[in-house]
């Protein structure tokens, strides 16, 4: 009761406490996460670290809540949160270390929590036609292309292929919507 924590930023929250009924509190601490949380990353795989600069986009996903925010990397040095991962044996976090910072402020529940932190490579300025991965091929002259079907005939048609993700490819060719191409061939 003789103690007081000035916190200057809201929100805030208790981590963690050694304190327990009955027990003397001169040995007891408590641990207060005060202020907007961050992601920090402790060992991050060598893509994100290679993508990860100052000020470039990314997504933080609890896919426990199903809830997700738009964030940007910050070379900004992460507190160390006592994880093992994050701190060397001095106790500062590894210099390997990637902050995350959320453009709007995280809930409290995701304190502690496990997320996926995602990057944009590259995307688009608008719609674009897209099939199937498995679609695309090089034929023997070298060439990228697609085999679009109609009917019982079949041809294939050169195209660029563009951006990729959720297993589809963007291209660019004679091809139109609603052409039905092959993707795989019945054995």
């Amino acid at each position: 009761m003789a103690e007081a924590a000035f916190l200057p930023t809201m929100p805030a929250r208790v981590v963690s406490s050694t304190a327990a009924r009955g027990r003397s509190a001169a040995d007891a601490s408590l641990v207060v996460a005060a202020g907007n949380p961050v992601v920090v990353v402790g060992q991050p795989d060598r893509q994100l670290a290679e993508l990860a600069s100052e000020g470039v986009a990314a997504r933080i996903a609890n896919e426990l809540s199903g809830e997700a925010f738009d964030a940007t990397f910050s070379t900004a040095q992460a507190a160390p949160s006592g994880g093992a991962d994050e701190q060397d044996a001095a106790g500062t976090p590894d210099a390997a270390s990637l902050v995350v910072v959320p453009n709007e402020p995280l809930p409290l529940p995701w304190i502690g929590a496990n997320v996926r932190v995602s990057v944009d490579l590259r995307t688009t300025d608008g719609p674009v036609l897209t099939v199937p991965m498995a679609a695309v091929r090089t034929d023997g002259g070298g060439r990228t292309v697609v085999t679009v079907i109609d009917g019982d005939a079949r041809r294939d048609v050169e195209v660029s292929p563009g951006v990729t993700g959720d297993g589809f490819v963007a291209i660019d060719g004679e091809v139109a919507e609603g052409d039905e191409v092959l993707v795989g061939v019945a054995s």
